[in-house]
């Protein structure tokens, strides 16, 4: 049985939903999460990075 991980980046305080890539400071993932979910692809964890800066609203989310 494998596991599988979400890991979210909640970063929509600042501009919200659909502001990826709207200027330098829009554009940046947790350097973390990122670095966690690449660490545990590569011990064969079946993991999803979801950035909620890129969805339109929460109910692209669902």
């Amino acid at each position: 049985m494998s596991l599988k991980t979400t890991l979210l980046y909640a970063g929509i305080a600042g501009r919200g939903f659909d502001s990826l890539k709207q200027g330098m400071d829009a554009g940046w993932i947790s350097h973390g999460l990122a670095s966690l979910s690449a660490a545990a692809k590569a011990q064969g964890f079946e993991v999803d990075l979801i950035d909620l800066r890129a969805l339109s609203g929460w109910d692209q989310f669902r």
